[in-house]
């Protein structure tokens, strides 16, 4: 499976989305609750956290590397999006919360990926 594509088109989609004007993004919205933005920072980097390690693991990287890049790249990723949020855009606001929340996602994509998809996982199949 292409993963590096898969990547690629879902950090363009997380891009759009962080970068849109925040009423655009209630509208789309299918949660209304208290935190739902942090809900969705966390699900958008599991997701990318996923996407990155089945990509590092089908080119078959040494697995720890494979995780501090992984984790590297989703939590820059997370951190530049806020800086164009606070430089660039005039309804969205850097915030620390939301880091908390990309890593929150990170590490409960890391766990899972750990116990269901790591290399002696797969080698018991």
């Amino acid at each position: 499976m292409p993963y590096r594509l898969f990547v690629v088109i879902w950090m363009s989609i997380m891009f759009i989305f962080s970068t849109l004007p925040s009423s655009g993004v209630s509208k789309i919205s299918f949660f209304h609750f208290a935190h739902t933005d942090k809900l969705m920072h966390a699900g958008c980097h599991f997701i990318l956290l996923m996407l990155l390690l089945l990509d590092s693991q089908k080119k078959r990287y040494p697995y720890l590397q494979s995780i501090l890049a992984a984790i590297s790249i989703s939590f820059l990723y997370g951190f530049l999006i806020e800086i164009v949020q606070k430089l660039f855009t005039t309804t969205r606001h850097f915030e620390i919360s939301d880091l908390f929340a990309n890593i929150i996602g990170s590490f409960t994509a890391l766990l899972i990926f750990h116990f269901f998809f790591s290399p002696q996982k797969l080698k018991k199949i």
